[in-house]
């Protein structure tokens, strides 16, 4: 239960950091490069996702094992149908963040309209 929560924070708040960069990137270039903006970051959350779960990958490795985590990548971009998960799952992982933050964007998106706001119950008469 507790991994399931500190994971379910740490998503939470990648996409409400995800939602900022995209508000930002909306102000300069416009809502469908915003789109764009986030579908990529989607893709590359997935690969990184990819590369801890399967290459044993860390975030810190970039600076402390800059050589191995180079010639990881380099082995999977020369021969990257040696493993059979090696595409599906980064891309499937990366439509699923993008749904799940395409929901989560909905859902706080939503408009109130104004006669249901204050109208209060229907009338039986």
């Amino acid at each position: 239960m507790l991994i399931l929560l500190c994971a379910l924070t740490g998503l939470v708040l990648g996409f409400v950091s995800l939602f900022l960069m995209q508000s930002v990137v909306r102000r300069m270039f416009g809502a469908s490069t915003s789109w764009l903006f986030v579908a990529a970051i989607a893709g590359l959350s997935g690969f990184g996702i990819y590369l801890g779960r399967f290459l044993r990958f860390n975030s810190w490795d970039i600076i402390w094992k800059p050589l191995a985590l180079y010639h990881g990548v380099g082995r999977w971009a020369a021969d990257p149908l040696a493993h059979a998960n090696s595409y599906a799952f980064p891309m499937l992982f990366a439509v699923f963040l993008f749904i799940a933050y395409l929901m989560l964007y909905a859902l706080t998106h939503l408009e109130h309209s104004e006669g249901l706001a204050t109208a209060g119950p229907p009338r039986v008469d």
